[in-house]
């Protein structure tokens, strides 16, 4: 009787001995699992890390568009108070924005022909990218300056239905001439033949006679609209 005692006892030692070292196993294959993972994910970032790096260091002509960068990129201080002040602002940040998108263009032509790595090309175009977003947030503010300043002194066109559609014809056919010209000037820059800033400063004046242009078309609809015109 002792001895079958002692058997069982021996037996449940066995068994409980081998539960334990079969524990032991699972939790250290999953321990390792995850250290793998772990270690992998943080390789991973560091690669990445050090790619960015790396790229940002290789390309020292990041900023293809650096006058934006004198601009206040503070917000708050963009709007001037003085009227005309903020409108040659106005003007002359959607002339930058149209260079950052020709940039943009040449950027990406020249990456697809080679002549860019793909860092260095992400990284460049990342960089014009941000300058763009500043410069379209700036122009929120602006525009919304410009318009109230115009809508205090706007005035109607006065004249028949007849005088009131020829000026709308003639607007019509303004807007489709500046249209072209506008086009003929960013092939330019592109091209190269003409230097950034001599672009943004006949952009500016395309993007001021844009804007007179679409206010006087309003006006115009607006003023026919007023002697029962539907278009």
């Amino acid at each position: 009787m002792k001895k079958m005692i002692l058997t069982a006892i021996f037996a449940v030692l066995l068994l409980s001995g081998c539960a334990q070292a079969s524990g032991e196993k699972m939790t250290q294959s999953i321990q390792s699992g995850s250290l793998g993972e772990s270690a992998g994910t943080e390789s991973s970032a560091s690669v990445v890390e050090q790619s960015s790096s790396s790229s940002a260091g290789e390309s020292g002509t990041v900023s293809l568009s650096s006058s934006s960068s004198g601009r206040s990129s503070a917000l708050a201080e963009v709007v001037t108070g003085d009227a005309a002040v903020d409108e040659e602002n106005y003007y002359r940040n959607k002339a930058e924005q149209e260079a950052i998108d020709v940039e943009i263009d040449n950027l990406e032509a020249q990456y697809r022909i080679g002549e860019l790595d793909t860092d260095t090309f992400l990284v460049q175009k990342q960089q014009l990218e941000l300058q763009e977003n500043v410069l379209e947030a700036e122009e929120d503010l602006l525009e919304d300056v410009v318009e109230l300043n115009y809508k205090k002194n706007r005035t109607l066109p006065q004249g028949t239905l007849e005088e009131l559609l020829e000026q709308l014809r003639q607007v019509e056919m303004e807007d489709r001439t500046l249209e072209a010209e506008e086009d003929a000037l960013k092939l330019e820059y592109r091209t190269g033949k003409i230097t950034r800033e001599d672009f943004i400063e006949k952009m500016v004046e395309i993007a001021r006679r844009e804007e007179a242009l679409d206010r006087q078309e309003d006006d115009l609809e607006d003023a026919l609209e007023l002697l029962g015109w539907d278009d």
